[in-house]
């Protein structure tokens, strides 16, 4: 629903750039999201893959890059998106002369609302940034009227042992759908590594798995969600679909990430509710 408002026609500025191209790939969602089909020139590996790009379906058919320097020189866009991590790549673009944005992770929904609008004002169509700020606003409105009085505790366990602390967007995510996280709650900030041991010790509620539908990439660290010591130490925790899709980045994907987290805050609190009345 979000993802067809976006596309609704819109009357760009007068200064819009004709050709626009991203080489990040939160700065893809951005792009997608807020720019016209024809404005966009490439965009970086992965825009079709469902399981990173929530909007992967409009990536349908335009040109990938893999984020160099030369493929950026050649292209001859108006303007470039780039990512928190490519400083090296935005000076030299920017010695060639070429516009580059170089685009932060947001932490908090305010920040990305923020970065909405910059976008859209940038690609010469600030209605479309509006709207999606509003349609954030409204979800968490909607999230808000649902929240009771009982909150799980949930936490996002990713492969090799990561979970997300209290500076970070999955926590801003997971705290306006109503859920606790319980990374913040032990004191982690950052994206970090948490034992197995501090996992089971302080007895989550729900798990957020983001690897039901399949890892990223096949490898053994993924595994660890489904290790044997959670299934021992954390029996009755619930287990729900997060998918990394829906945070990774921040934009057209977070309202559906609160209505998501909201949705499993509102089941975990209705059968508490319900065993509290004796009802299975």
């Amino acid at each position: 629903m979000v993802a067809s408002a976006l596309c609704a026609p819109t009357v760009a500025t007068a200064d819009a750039p004709a050709r626009v191209m991203s080489i990040a790939t939160c700065a893809n969602q951005l792009v997608l999201a807020l720019a016209d089909h024809a404005q966009i020139v490439s965009l970086f590996r992965g825009a079709g893959d469902p399981r990173i790009s929530f909007l992967y379906e409009r990536a349908e058919g335009i040109p990938l890059n893999r984020g160099a320097a030369e493929e950026v020189i050649a292209a001859e866009p108006d303007l470039v998106f780039s990512g928190q991590f490519d400083r090296r790549t935005t000076k030299f673009l920017e010695r060639f002369g070429v516009r580059v944005v170089r685009l932060r992770f947001p932490k908090t929904i305010t920040q990305v609302k923020q970065q909405v609008h910059e976008v859209a004002q940038l690609l010469g169509h600030p209605e479309r940034g509006k709207q999606l700020a509003g349609e954030i606003d409204a979800r968490i409105d909607e999230a808000r009227s649902r929240i009771g009085s009982v909150r799980p505790v949930g936490v996002v366990y990713r492969g090799s042992g990561f979970s997300f602390g209290s500076d970070t967007l999955v926590h801003a995510l997971l705290a306006a759908g109503g859920i606790d996280n319980l990374a913040a709650k032990m004191g982690y900030k950052r994206a970090d590594y948490v034992p197995l041991e501090i996992l089971v010790a302080g007895q989550p509620d729900l798990l957020l798995d983001d690897t039901i539908r399949g890892p990223l990439r096949p490898r053994v660290g993924a595994e660890i969600v489904r290790h044997p010591a959670i299934d021992r130490g954390l029996p009755t925790a619930g287990r729900a679909e997060f998918p990394v899709a829906y945070w990774l980045c921040g934009g057209a994907s977070t309202p559906a990430a609160i209505t998501a987290a909201n949705d499993i805050a509102h089941t975990f609190q209705t059968r508490a509710i319900q065993s509290r009345a004796g009802r299975p």
